[in-house]
């Protein structure tokens, strides 16, 4: 999968945590990296398109596309829904999988990443580790 930042951070430092963003959503869920070749990730600045208006994130097979919206201005790429579009890919919409009440795994080191202090990921269902 080919993360794409629109409109992009630009930096080396921010391509990498989205590197680790995804790899990390890819080993919750158990996907091996292959099962993803060919799909695209893209960030973007806004709500996005999708089968409900103003949706924080989208899986869509039809174009092999995950789009996240990422409205930290701060660049915080962790807060965006990633590991539940994720989900969408291998699970099913109807989050009947235990995993989607407990991404506290992902968020291990959340709260010590400079450009995620102040606020809590955007529209995900989890609880937190306390700071």
């Amino acid at each position: 999968m080919d993360p794409v930042l629109v409109p992009s951070y630009g930096t080396s430092a921010m391509a990498a945590r989205v590197t680790a963003q995804l790899q990390a959503s890819l080993d919750y869920w158990v996907v091996p990296a292959w099962e993803t070749h060919g799909w695209r990730l893209v960030y973007t600045g806004r709500a996005v398109d999708c089968y409900a208006p103003d949706a924080d994130g989208c899986w869509d097979p039809g174009t092999r596309t995950i789009s996240v919206a990422l409205y930290a201005s701060d660049g915080c790429v962790e807060s965006a829904p990633l590991p539940h579009e994720i989900g969408h890919f291998v699970e099913s919409p109807d989050h009947t999988d235990p995993r989607w009440f407990d991404f506290a795994p992902l968020l291990a080191d959340y709260h010590a990443i400079p450009e995620c202090s102040g606020h809590a990921p955007d529209d995900w269902p989890l609880d937190l580790p306390p700071r």
